[in-house]
């Protein structure tokens, strides 16, 4: 089929493939989405000794596509260069917020995370592409996504225990949360969808294209993320509302729905809701993966070879489209009309899934599948609850980047204690305030009518590719609206990178002639800018980033030499005067040596440092309670349970001070590290798990 609408015959796709080569946009784009395929099989990038090196070389190579390519603010869009600064000044606002958090430890990982992001879409938006260099930086994302998610299952299958692959009963790798890893694989099949379907795009690559699209969409489905398949229908409706040939689109996804729907069944056994033999699940799902996989290239090959030799006129191609996206609507249709039946009366269940949402988190045993459980597992309302109350209290500034914790575990109705608001909007809204609010919000705004603008202008490809872009975009801002996937870069990059990319795409500046000589030494006053901007950002980035290494290195190796690792974390809170981690290892550490000077010492630095850290206060009333200091004990254990009331913990150790029980720092480590084990909630301020 030819591309509808098209007034002309298709480049084809061995110039298309031969363009993509030579745009020197492509190595940068490359090697900066290489970051976050590495950042995929290292738990989403989450760990501050994973994402810091990473933001830093992608900081490096926006300094360097900055100072090598002529001209590349040239062609740059007045709404494009609002959407740059927009982002800039948002990102500075998070910085501002280090100075008013009340953890300022983690409002500083909180703006470099932002400015991460601002790096990542600056370089996408700046970097002269073309649709075919553009499409072939999507595609090999793609696949190399679904390269990793199949590697994953291979090895959980392969595994003596695969429930090491399982987080809450659901399969997690390799984000490690099974929502993270649902949206990863989602957000990558919308784009390897639409360039399987497009003509200009190699045959070869096509069929490859269609069968990393299905092995996407059932990694996807595996682990049961009802947030994803929700957000599904919106990037759908915006596929076949924005992107060019909607037929061939339609033709191509069918096969896809068709396998995925035959897998079904087999996909969602995997999980350790039933107590079924989940190893022999594992190899079930492998096998009928390795199938669709194999067909769906097959078909791919089959329909591109096709699609190459078939010839439909422009006036038929539109009206064939429409009468596609109209059969599209009446198979949804038919679908709403099968399953009500089924879920039984709509409006009753919708009730129902209110009432569990405003209520506690409820684990229902008989429940088989994830997607059966209704809203009654997570506590995102107490969650919003505690952001938005954060906002009324400070709605000009918000609380600062990333300060959320130590509020939520004293405000919290239950167990759990999450360490985000799991919600971009929510997040953006109470940790920055109206004024980091309208930034952002200015930013996505202004972003979107560039891409708007830039896709109207272009060609029918350069329209597509531009739309694949924008859909991942949207998969990741429609799931991230109910989760914490800010927190997550392996999510948060390709998702700021597609935005830039389709904001950017089809600029000439890689042709911009050089700068007049009256204008070197302004050109040279802003090179320098942008040199102590750049080394600032640096600078920002390496500190944390040396600091966390030397923490992670002493919790190695204490047991080994415990000398070398109390240097290490000296070292760290040096390197990073703002965080309370260093000194929470260092009285971690203190306490399992029995050394209890370092141990006072360690706990009594964090709460200079952080003096909401709940964690430092009870570990210091166990302490003054182990050396006989009753009065002072109690005094320090009521302040912890004052931060955090739902310690129990806590009131076991304070009730048996007032008994006047013996204690031992032993019993507090057990007592630890049971109520671990009964809980899937990160504890971030606890710092004893983190020594093994």
């Amino acid at each position: 089929m030819s591309v509808v609408g098209a007034k002309a015959v298709p480049l084809r796709a061995s110039v298309i493939a031969g363009s993509a080569l030579a745009v020197p946009a492509l190595l940068p784009g490359l090697l900066a989405l290489a970051v976050g395929i590495a950042w995929q099989v290292a738990d989403g990038g989450y760990a501050a000794t994973s994402w810091y090196p990473g933001a830093l070389f992608v900081l490096a190579l926006l300094a360097v596509v900055t100072a090598t390519y002529r001209g590349l603010l040239t062609g740059v869009s007045l709404t494009l260069g609002l959407a740059l600064a927009s982002f800039t000044a948002f990102t500075a606002w998070n910085f501002l917020s280090i100075g008013w958090a009340d953890v300022q430890g983690d409002a500083w990982d909180g703006a470099n995370r932002t400015l991460l992001y601002l790096t990542v879409f600056a370089l996408f938006a700046l970097l002269p592409w073309r649709a075919g260099a553009a499409a072939g930086l999507l595609g090999a994302y793609c696949i190399a996504t679904a390269v990793v998610g199949g590697v994953f299952l291979l090895r959980a299958a392969g595994a003596d225990d695969p429930t090491d692959a399982f987080v809450t009963s659901r399969f997690g790798d390799p984000i490690g949360y099974p929502n993270g890893s649902s949206s990863l694989f989602l957000a990558a099949f919308w784009p390897a969808l639409v360039l399987a379907s497009r003509r200009e795009v190699p045959w070869p690559a096509r069929g490859v294209l269609l069968g990393a699209a299905g092995l996407l969409l059932q990694l996807g489905l595996l682990p049961q993320s009802r947030a994803s398949l929700a957000a599904a229908p919106v990037v759908l409706a915006l596929m076949l509302i924005l992107g060019p040939g909607r037929l061939r689109t339609i033709v191509f996804l069918l096969p896809v729905a068709a396998v995925t729907l035959a897998t079904s069944s087999t996909l969602l056994r995997v999980d350790l809701f039933d107590g079924e033999d989940v190893g022999a699940a594992l190899l079930d799902a492998r096998t009928a993966m390795l199938i669709s996989v194999l067909a769906l290239v097959a078909v791919g090959c089959v329909l591109a070879s096709a699609d190459r030799r078939l010839r439909i006129s422009p006036p038929l191609g539109r009206r064939l489209s429409r009468v596609g996206a109209a059969a599209t609507a009446l198979v949804a249709l038919a679908a709403v009309v099968i399953l009500v039946p089924r879920v039984g009366d709509p409006v009753g269940r919708v009730d129902a899934a209110w009432e569990q949402f405003l209520g506690p988190p409820v684990i229902d045993e008989q429940v088989t599948s994830h997607f059966a459980s209704g809203l009654g597992g997570g506590n995102r309302y107490d969650i919003w609850r505690v952001a938005l109350r954060q906002f009324r209290e400070r709605p000009l500034t918000g609380i600062g980047s990333d300060n959320f914790a130590a509020d939520y575990v004293r405000e919290r109705s239950y167990r759990d204690e999450p360490q985000y608001p799991h919600s971009l909007p929510v997040r953006i809204v109470a940790q920055t305030g109206v004024v980091g609010s309208l930034l952002f919000a200015g930013t996505l705004v202004l972003a979107l009518v560039a891409a708007w603008r830039a896709l109207r202008r272009a060609e029918s490809f350069a329209r597509a590719v531009s739309v694949a872009a924008l859909l991942l975009f949207a998969l990741w801002l429609a799931h991230g609206s109910v989760d914490w996937f800010w927190e997550l870069p392996a999510l948060g990059l390709p998702a700021f990178a597609c935005l830039g990319l389709a904001a950017g795409l089809g600029r000439a500046g890689a042709d911009a002639p050089p700068a007049a000589p009256r204008r070197r030494s302004l050109r040279a006053a802003v090179g320098a800018m942008a040199a102590a901007v750049a080394l600032t950002a640096g600078a920002s980035y390496v500190l944390p980033w040396l600091a966390a290494r030397h923490v992670q290195t002493a919790a190695e190796i204490w047991r080994s030499d415990p000398e070398a690792a109390f240097a290490g974390l000296e070292r760290a809170r040096d390197l990073n005067p703002l965080s309370d981690r260093a000194d929470l290892i260092f009285g971690a550490i203190g306490s399992r040596l029995g050394d209890r000077v370092r141990m006072r010492q360690g706990f009594a630095r964090a709460l200079d440092r952080n003096p909401y850290n709940w964690y430092a206060q009870l570990e210091l009333g166990v302490l003054e309670a182990v050396e006989g200091n009753r009065g002072a004990a109690l005094r320090r254990l009521q302040r912890s349970r004052a931060l955090n009331p739902r310690e129990q913990v806590t009131r076991d150790v304070e009730e048996s001070v007032r008994a006047r029980e013996r204690i031992t720092l032993a019993q507090v480590d057990q007592a630890f590290l049971d109520r671990l084990e009964a809980t899937s909630s990160p504890r971030p301020d606890t710092s004893r798990r983190d020594l093994g």
